[in-house]
């Protein structure tokens, strides 16, 4: 997966995840789509994790 560091951010956040910025750009990926989508609530939980450990 590609992000810009402000991107990565704000999915870090919880206000804006992983589905939004593959829909409005900002995040991109290469490889099946269908597996991507699959794992994007994982992907958005461990996001928030670590943006919110980093954040303390």
């Amino acid at each position: 997966m590609i992000a810009s560091m402000e991107d990565w951010a704000s999915m870090g956040t919880g206000e804006s995840g992983p589905m939004y910025h593959m829909t409005f750009g900002g995040l991109s990926f290469e490889g099946p789509m269908g597996e991507a989508m699959d794992n994007m609530g994982p992907f958005a939980s461990f996001l928030i994790n670590i943006g919110k450990n980093i954040q303390d």
